[in-house]
């Protein structure tokens, strides 16, 4: 039943019923109302947020992005207004979660024309950019992430590496957001040394054992430590910008990544117990980012999986999650947890396994780091790493991409990836090595 248009109700009236449909979880009655309202009043600004919000609710990817378009339109001659800045970037979010990277691209530059040095908004610009394989752009945006509140940090009172001679030089190269992103681009490192540098790698501390064993690094100190005296200093997502990379020269060659010796014994006795079966690490939930409720799953949604004949599967979960495991029978998968001190271990652990499936998260970056057979679960509206519409990576050779096919769609997610793991074990009772 659509929502009546009654022609004595006034605005006032209108919002307070739309309102009222939107607390009440009537969004189609909402949404056609908002239809009705916008005719009547095509330059309002609040109702074409609502409207906008309402095919968001609805996930009406056509309609939203005309409504974004004519928001943008409506506001383009009123910015910067602090409230029309707040609602650009709900908008530009919004866009990105639909899949209308090219709309929140628009968004996000119409933030830019108005105050040039929005680092925000160039830097979701920037990712919008990546995300579509529009590497020079997007590296180029990217460096403004260096001037966002959350990004900025004290200078260190040396010269920062723009790309120069590093002959006879020591570079400090500065981890920097997740886990994940510090194993994806240290890829980059032998590169520096390639051009006479000395590095020190600063890290974060449970990646510092392993690190310390990675191709190009000299030293390793962990972040927060007093770092040895260095010439220059460079932090690490800044790297691919400064060696110019595109799709095609991406260095994509694994392993890149080398497991100091004595690392994971515990963890990888536990797994060598089981023979003549295809032994399978699990992680289900990322740990602290903004979009981490968007890429993680309950460890329930992956039951399917559990009655696969010769599939063994070893929890590589951490954090607050692993207590899902009480919920399941204990012989359902191994909890190896207790043996993962840090990501030396889990990388031990993960040179064990046949294959690793996994949502967005540093673990899975390391299993494609060393080489390892992958299955990254991705979300509708994905990182910027994992771009569009390919079911591969062109940073990691030996990983596959199982996207969601519409926003919160973890359902066909893991009927593909059972499907998979099926023809995979079926693969493994003729062949003595999982491809």
């Amino acid at each position: 039943m659509t929502a009546p248009f009654f022609l004595d109700m006034n605005r006032e009236k209108a919002l307070s019923k739309l309102r009222e449909y939107y607390a009440r979880l009537r969004f189609i009655d909402a949404r056609n109302l908002c239809l009705d309202l916008t005719r009547r009043y095509p330059q309002d600004i609040e109702i074409w947020k609502a409207r906008c919000d309402l095919h968001f609710q609805l996930d009406e990817r056509d309609s939203f992005g005309e409504c974004s378009e004519h928001i943008t339109r409506l506001l383009s001659a009123k910015l910067p207004n602090p409230e029309v800045v707040k609602t650009y970037r709900i908008l530009g979010g919004r866009c990105v979660s639909l899949g209308l990277i090219h709309n929140a691209i628009n968004v996000y530059e119409h933030l830019i024309a108005s105050d040039p040095d929005d680092a925000d908004a160039h830097t979701c610009a920037a990712m919008c950019h990546l995300l579509l394989g529009n590497f020079r752009r997007g590296w180029s945006e990217y460096e403004w992430r260096l001037k966002t509140s959350y990004m900025a940090e004290p200078p260190s009172g040396r010269p920062r590496w723009n790309g120069g001679s590093l002959e006879n030089k020591i570079i400090l190269v500065e981890a920097e957001q997740g886990h994940g992103d510090t194993i994806q681009f240290v890829r980059y490192l032998p590169h520096l040394k390639a051009l006479g540098a000395t590095i020190i790698l600063g890290c974060q501390p449970a990646l510092r054992s392993l690190l310390s064993e990675c191709d190009g690094v000299d030293q390793v100190v962990s972040q927060g430590d007093l770092a040895p005296p260095f010439d220059t200093d460079i932090t690490l997502l800044s790297l691919p910008g400064i060696f110019q990379t595109s799709l095609k020269t991406i260095p994509a060659e694994v392993p890149y990544l080398h497991i100091p010796q004595g690392s994971g014994t515990q963890a990888v006795a536990a797994i060598a117990r089981y023979t003549g079966v295809l032994r399978v690490g699990l992680v289900w939930a990322g740990g602290i980012h903004t979009k981490n409720r968007l890429r993680s799953m309950g460890l329930e949604q992956f039951s399917t999986l559990f009655g696969i004949a010769r599939a063994k599967f070893f929890s590589l979960q951490k954090g607050e999650a692993t207590a899902e495991l009480k919920s399941i029978p204990q012989d359902t998968i191994n909890d190896l947890d207790p043996y993962l001190g840090n990501f030396a271990d889990t990388a031990a652990a993960i040179q064990e396994l046949d294959l690793v499936i996994s949502v967005d998260t540093a673990v899975a970056h390391l299993a494609g780091s060393l080489a390892k057979p992958v299955w990254t679960l991705v979300p509708f509206a994905p990182d910027w790493r994992w771009m569009l519409n390919r079911d591969d990576s062109p940073w990691y050779p030996t990983m596959r991409l199982f996207r969601q096919p519409a926003p919160g769609d973890w359902a066909s997610v893991i009927a593909r990836v059972a499907a998979q793991l099926t023809a995979l074990v079926q693969e493994q009772s003729t062949s003595a090595v999982p491809r």
